[in-house]
């Protein structure tokens, strides 16, 4: 039997939402964030170009969903 599988981006982070900033709240061994140096705590400030922050709240939003 041949399964297909949807392929999805992976990081290897996950993140929560602290004073309208997006915090790495942990960093999965051998993923792609570990080899890029994010830890802990690391605060992700843009992404492809897009800042975030309390005035882009409804992109922040969508960022975080993309990474569950």
């Amino acid at each position: 039997m041949v399964q297909h599988l949807q392929q999805k981006g992976w990081v290897g982070i996950n993140m929560d939402k602290s004073d309208g900033k997006l915090v790495i709240t942990y960093v999965e061994e051998n993923s792609p964030a570990k080899s890029a140096g994010l830890k802990k705590g690391d605060v992700l400030l843009a992404l492809n170009g897009v800042k975030f922050g309390k005035e882009n709240h409804d992109k922040m939003a969508k960022v975080k969903k993309a990474f569950k």
